[in-house]
Formats: structure tokens, sequence, C-alpha cells
């Protein structure tokens, strides 16, 4: 349980605070709605990519391992920095990376 936790919890606190970061780059309404889309999209296509390659490889762990290190440099440019559009990159790689250790753990 402990586990499921700390994998889960990292991805569903993006959700959380990437409206915020999406108002401080000044975008509104609408706008700001379709900008929290784009680091989920892009999650799903390297949690699809990395998932064919590790099969293809036989290679899950080191995939996993892989994943785990972008989703900390996401989390690390979102601690470190106070400029939105650098927190909005560090979204993009937290999503991926924790996405696909999700998926395939």
């Amino acid at each position: 349980m402990l586990i499921a936790v700390g994998v889960v919890t990292p991805l569903y606190s993006i959700s959380l605070f990437l409206p915020t970061i999406i108002k401080d780059m000044g975008y509104k309404n609408n706008t700001a709605q379709l900008m929290s889309a784009p680091p989920y999209i892009t999650a799903c296509v390297c949690t699809i990519l990395a998932s064919y390659f590790a099969d293809k490889v036989k290679q899950r762990g080191v995939f996993v391992l892989g994943s785990d290190v972008v989703a900390i440099s996401g989390f690390v440019m979102l601690l470190a920095s106070n400029r939105p559009h650098v927190k909005y990159g560090g979204s993009f790689l937290a999503a991926s990376g924790r996405t696909h250790s999700v998926k395939t753990s």
C-alpha cells in the first residue's frame, strides 16, 4: 500500500498544481484548460513508446529506472525554479516519467 501511494501520489499531484503554473504563465479560461492537456498527451506517447521498446528488448526494469530519472528531473525543475515556463516544462518530464513507472510496475 505504501509503495502504491508513493508511486501514484506524485502523478496525481501534478494535476493539482498544473493550473496554477498555467495561470502564472498568463493563460486564462479555455486556453488555460487546453494548456493542461499537453503534459498528459506527451506522457501517454512516452508510455506507449517506452512500453513497446521495453517489450521488444525484454528489459522492463531498465525502462522503469530510466523513467524514474526523467520524473525526478522534472520534479527537480518544479522545485528549483520560480519561472512558470520552466515549471511547465518540468511538468512534462514529471508526468512522462511517473506515468510509465505506474503503468509498468
